[in-house]
């Protein structure tokens, strides 16, 4: 008779090593799955706040082939003046501060008030952008001039006679509605008046 080898038995996994098994992989794809998603918000926000620069660089380039005395940079949307910086004493260290005394006493950004002494806000309204922090429309925060080009929002603010007299300051800010972007790229510009050579007299020997 023939003897048959008894073949050794073979030892399988238990269903809880099977399971430990698949909740360490399931937490390992969980993982990379949130570093992928994070990866693709990165980029998507990197590629819309260089979108963003790119829009307001447009801005700043037509803003600058405009005359001084142009209606876009004197007047706003609604045809009112643009906001004028007014002061008596120009020379100031804390120009557009008013110190409350008569001194030239310069003061540090932690007391500058809110508001300055002729209504200003603190910022001289250059960065309105039509949106509360909440990125809700808000009237008090309406800009000079305000655009919509798809999900972008383009929008510019002047002030005439700042820094000093004859200077009208620009800021425009561009915002990507679409994203979580809490502030837009903003770029500013600085455009003195027109200057206007006058001709030479003949002088008589």
């Amino acid at each position: 008779m023939k003897r048959h080898k008894a073949v050794p038995a073979t030892e399988g996994f238990t269903m809880i090593e099977v399971l430990v098994a698949i909740s360490i992989l399931s937490i390992g794809i969980m993982a990379m799955y949130s570093m992928q998603l994070a990866a693709v918000h990165t980029n998507y926000l990197g590629g819309s706040v260089t979108q963003s620069g790119n829009f307001s660089s447009s801005q700043i380039e037509e803003i600058y082939s405009l005359d001084y005395s142009a209606d876009r940079l004197s007047k706003d949307q609604k045809g009112k003046a643009v906001l004028q910086y007014q002061d008596d004493d120009g020379a100031k260290d804390a120009y557009g501060v008013d110190t409350g005394k008569d001194t030239d006493e310069k003061l540090s950004n932690n007391d500058l008030p809110t508001k300055l002494s002729n209504g200003l806000p603190r910022d001289f309204g250059l960065n309105r952008t039509g949106l509360n922090k909440k990125r809700q429309s808000d009237p008090a925060q309406q800009p000079d001039w305000i655009t919509v080009d798809g999900r972008f929002l383009v929008a510019y603010n002047v002030v005439q006679d700042l820094p000093i007299k004859g200077i009208k300051k620009i800021r425009v800010h561009t915002l990507d509605t679409s994203t979580s972007m809490q502030n837009p790229v903003s770029f500013d510009l600085l455009k003195n008046a027109d200057i206007v050579q006058q001709p030479k007299k003949n002088q008589e020997q």
